[in-house]
């Protein structure tokens, strides 16, 4: 198996010429992420990590599947090898998510309006990135960017404060040419209270006004309906794998 680095990323797109995952280009454009192949030349199959989330296309292959992220996308013929090697994996539902008509600004900024007095909405600057980090529950706002300075280069993100501490939020998990694959979280006390939806509603108004597309994949239903409020519709659900190992 040989590394194939972001530079180089071209070689594998061939092989997920099926994919329509945005997340996946933030490898493919050089952006970030890792990438594997049987050849560097002329690879019967590729894998590449983003974060959290892998994709396998191609021959299956025992080598490919020996380390895995947590979430895994494949082209068919890949669930026997993945459960061979990771007995614990199973198949999940998760739900891709698009646009079909221009986001409506004037509603988004309503939403970002109706957040309560109590909370602050802020832009993620570099403290904020720090602090994001600091929590398992809001890592994920800049944990794949390399460091601050590349976050603060290509990615962006708004979190509600309390009292100067972040309990929600919505920012880039990664970025790809043209656009970011957004992450939204909220801590457990703060749910449903308007929080994530005025974080993600500042989140696209950022992106519309740079010339971003927000990237919006859903891990459950609740999702799909913070999705479906902000102006998303569902494109269709699909398999994905998880493993907790």
């Amino acid at each position: 198996m040989r590394e194939i680095s972001r530079s180089e990323a071209g070689i594998l797109a061939p092989l997920f010429s099926s994919f329509h995952d945005h997340l996946l280009h933030s490898y493919l454009d050089g952006c970030m992420g890792q990438g594997w192949a049987d050849d560097p030349v002329s690879p019967k199959w590729g894998k590449v990590v983003v974060g959290d989330f892998g994709f396998l296309a191609g021959m299956p292959s025992a080598d490919a599947v020996r380390e895995l992220p947590p979430l895994m996308v494949a082209t068919p013929g890949w669930d026997r090898a993945i459960f061979q090697a990771h007995p614990e994996t199973r198949a999940i539902q998760r739900y891709a998510m698009d646009h079909p008509s221009p986001f409506d600004p004037e509603l988004l900024q309503r939403y970002v309006c109706s957040l309560r007095k109590e909370y602050r909405l802020a832009q993620i600057d570099e403290a904020l990135y720090h602090q994001s980090l600091t929590r398992k529950e809001t890592k994920d706002f800049v944990s794949v960017f390399d460091d601050w300075d590349h976050y603060h280069r290509q990615g962006a993100g708004f979190v509600a404060l309390l009292e100067d501490g972040i309990v929600g939020g919505a920012s880039s998990y990664a970025a790809y040419h043209g656009g970011i694959e957004i992450q939204v979280e909220t801590l457990p006390e703060h749910r449903r209270k308007g929080v994530a939806l005025a974080c993600c509603a500042q989140l696209i108004l950022h992106c519309l006004e740079h010339g971003l597309y927000p990237s919006w994949d859903a891990a459950n239903l609740q999702s799909v309906a913070l999705a479906q409020k902000l102006g998303y519709r569902m494109k269709a659900p699909y398999t994905a794998y998880f493993s907790p190992t």
